[in-house]
Parts: C-alpha cells; structure tokens; sequence
C-alpha cells in the first residue's frame, strides 16, 4: 500500500502538482476541477478515490499510535481493488490520450487517402 501512496504521489508530481506532501497535491488538483481548470482526466478519477488510496497508504506505513489491530485492514482483496483503480488511474492520465491520438493519427491519414 505504501507502494500505492508513492505512486500517486510521483504521478502527480508528474502532472505538474509539486508543492506540498501527497494531501496538498490532491488538495492542488480538487481546487483546479472546482475551478474548471483541472486536466481533462481529473474530470474521470474523483479526488475522493486519490484520498483514499492516500489514506490508506498512510496508515499501512504510520503506527497508528501503536495500534497494530489497524492493518488488519490491508488484505489481498483491499491490494487487489486499489490495484483495479491504480491501473484506471494510469488508464485515464497516460494511456487514453496516447490511444485517442494514435487513433486520431490512423483516421486522418485513412480519410485523407480516400478525400475526394
């Protein structure tokens, strides 16, 4: 879960929200969508789902207040999930844009081969 966290963290530092820990970074973004000023894929991955993968990383790598009963929690089917939206949210920032410009690419050049 950590692993997640720093994750998020590094890709959206990636997309350009470098100020502050992970909370501030998501902060960044929600006022950026509030604003209308986000990225188009903010507008498909809710900050609320970046918040809870941040959570949770940070209570699989904090003590909790020596409360172990706590990670309990982090199991195989919570991995498994925060997996499936890790692997939606480096879909919708990184690999949608490249397949709707490869996409876009092909068609022009098909259209323009058969413009009359």
């Amino acid at each position: 879960m950590a692993m997640y966290r720093s994750a998020l963290e590094w890709a959206l530092y990636e997309q350009g929200y470098r100020n502050g820990m992970l909370g501030g970074k998501i902060l960044a973004l929600e006022k950026e969508i509030n604003d209308g000023k986000a990225p188009k894929w903010a507008m498909d991955m809710p900050p609320v789902l970046l918040k809870a993968i941040k959570d949770i990383g940070n209570g699989a790598i904090h003590t909790n207040g020596g409360d172990i009963m706590k990670q309990k929690e982090i199991d195989k089917t919570l991995i498994e999930l925060v997996d499936v939206v890790f692997a939606e949210l480096l879909d919708v920032v990184y690999e949608q844009p490249l397949r709707r410009t490869g996409n876009l690419s092909k068609l022009q050049n098909i259209a323009s081969k058969l413009k009359l």
